[in-house]
């Protein structure tokens, strides 16, 4: 089966018998229809990429814990004939909400070869971040996990292996979060580390720092996948408050009172490129969460701003607040 990504889709042009045609496009269990005028030439253009987009539905969501499988689903275009009486399936591609970066490599081959993570291969984490891997399986998907315990030990488990025709065509998202790894391996050793495989071609290390405080963040990658980013700095809480009064009576009441508790915090110094970009990739994402206990919490990033001197790569720091109105930031 042929999987395209969104963003490379661009515009598809149908060939159309009628000046005039009513379109119905269906993905994700979402239908939209629509009146749509020919070119010239007899030909219908649709941004289909973004119309899928569109159509994807309620914001996706992370896991916490174990794995989610969720077949791919086929955006459908219809055009119907002017007179009502028949629709003509013009157009059917199965589509994955995200980018492939690679223009030399065919998205479904792209699926085949990389998680959909955007973390650096050597990626540093904390033993109770979460950590979630996602990928898709088109065809003999294998994920395997070796990890590296504190005694000189390693320890090596199957994450993840396709078994049947009924496993193909699924986004899966897996906690490999260090506790989870840990009950996989069952062990109560100390984890130093953990590379995760994809068919033996997409390595990722997770490297676990002790004792080291971080504020986690989980996020939307462009990929379509989750990736968790660890932020090391200096952390400061503000609150911002919106008071509207009237007046009765020659005396000023309060109406209405409403705040909002902002956090704001430094990434700590960044030492590699492959790391900045990572930060940029969190900054491009619309979909973010931050990690409090066991629980995972969305957020609205309110800007952000770079400070490094020239050439070097400094640090980012961020301000943010909760999506939900009554949660407390602190």
């Amino acid at each position: 089966m042929n999987v395209l990504f969104s963003k490379n889709i661009g515009d598809v042009s149908l060939v159309s018998d009628w000046r005039h045609v009513l379109v119905s496009v269906s993905y994700a269990g979402n239908v939209a229809n629509f009146k749509k005028s020919a070119d010239s030439s007899g030909k219908i253009n649709l941004r289909v990429g973004e119309i899928a987009e569109a159509l994807a539905g309620k914001v996706r969501e992370p896991i916490t814990t174990g794995r989610t499988e969720s077949k791919l689903q086929p955006l459908e275009i219809w055009f119907e004939t002017p007179d009502g009486e028949e629709s003509l399936l013009k157009y059917k591609e199965y589509i994955i909400v995200g980018e492939n970066w690679d223009e030399q490599v065919a998205d479904d081959e792209f699926l085949m070869q990389h998680f959909l993570s955007v973390r650096p291969k050597k990626h540093y984490t904390n033993p109770l971040s979460k950590e979630i891997i996602s990928f898709v399986n088109i065809q003999d998907a294998h994920v395997t996990i070796t990890v590296s315990l504190a005694g000189g030990q390693t320890a090596q488990r199957s994450l993840w292996r396709e078994g049947g025709q009924e496993d193909v065509d699924k986004l899966i998202d897996v906690d490999v979060s260090c506790v989870a790894i840990a009950q996989l391996c069952n062990t109560d050793q100390t984890i130093n580390s953990y590379t995760i495989s994809l068919s033996g071609i997409d390595n990722i290390e997770f490297v676990v720092k002790e004792n080291t405080p971080s504020m986690s963040f989980i996020f939307l990658n462009s990929l379509g996948g989750w990736d968790t980013i660890h932020a090391y700095g200096k952390i400061t809480s503000s609150q911002d408050g919106d008071i509207s009064t009237f007046i009765n009576n020659n005396i000023e009441q309060e109406l209405s009172n409403h705040s909002v508790d902002y956090c704001e915090v430094n990434t700590g110094f960044i030492q590699t490129t492959e790391e900045e970009r990572f930060w940029r990739e969190f900054f491009r994402s619309s979909n973010r969460y931050i990690q409090r206990g066991d629980k995972l919490h969305r957020i609205v990033v309110d800007e952000y701003k770079a400070e490094k001197d020239s050439g070097a790569l400094g640090s980012f720091t961020l301000k943010f607040h909760m999506a939900e109105q009554d949660k407390k930031m602190i």
